[in-house]
């Protein structure tokens, strides 16, 4: 057994029994013919979105979704402690076409990521399908968003540095009960360097309909930090 702290912890890839091991970025695979047994590799991909509970992302990381496949499941990530800001964590698709992302039907979100100093995350070309009916307001009620960033500490000296950038584009999002994405600061006011920092987030090309809410939420975000361009929302 491999004895390790958090701080290492963080910086190694697998749990594999109990032994971790160090690794270099790479890419993950899914596809709905996949199983989770694989390898994660291209000629073995995994099944479900719950398969990434049992890895530590790594910037350089991509998470790949085979087109036109419908990949169920959901993943949170609390608190990564990430150090390396050069490189970042991308999710999308693969082959032909957008991959479907759906949480099941007692999930919160697709994706979570929260606590975070440090982030840089990238989610490109994938379809986000809840199972909420707005029409009927039934189904999936517990789906609130398909991608969910929140308790970012504003306040840490770090956000004044090239270390956070979250870019969502040319997604779709549907059939969620609150919202497509949401993004979410604790205390924004605490620190007027926080004002300097531009571009924290991109939200370009992506399509919202059929929601039973807003496309996009943002707290504690403005013109200084948010780039939000060539974006659709349609009512039911």
């Amino acid at each position: 057994i491999c004895s390790v702290s958090y701080a290492q912890h963080t910086q190694m890839g697998f749990l594999n029994g109990d032994v971790l091991y160090e690794r270099e970025p790479r890419a993950f695979y899914f596809s709905d013919d996949g199983n989770d047994y694989n390898t994660g590799e291209i000629n073995s991909t995994w099944l479900t979105v719950n398969r990434l509970y049992f890895i530590d992302l790594i910037p350089g990381d991509t998470i790949r979704f085979r087109g036109g496949d419908t990949l169920n499941g959901h993943c949170i990530f609390n608190n990564l402690n990430i150090q390396d800001t050069s490189k970042k964590i991308v999710f999308n698709s693969y082959g032909s076409g957008k991959a479907y992302i759906r949480p099941d039907s007692t999930s919160n979100y697709c994706f979570s990521f929260n606590y975070q100093n440090i982030l840089k995350i990238e989610f490109s070309n994938l379809i986000f399908m809840g199972n909420y009916n707005p029409l009927t307001q039934l189904g999936g009620l517990t789906n609130y968003y398909a991608i969910n960033i929140t308790n970012i500490n504003s306040t840490s000296v770090d956000l004044v540095s090239d270390s956070m950038k979250i870019e969502i584009d040319s997604c779709e999002f549907t059939k969620f009960v609150t919202a497509g994405a949401v993004f979410q600061h604790t205390t924004f006011w605490a620190t007027p360097l926080y004002l300097k920092r531009t571009g924290i987030f991109r939200l370009t090309n992506n399509q919202f309909y059929n929601l039973g809410g807003n496309g996009f939420l943002g707290s504690g975000i403005n013109n200084w930090d948010s780039y939000i361009y060539n974006n659709s929302i349609t009512s039911i």
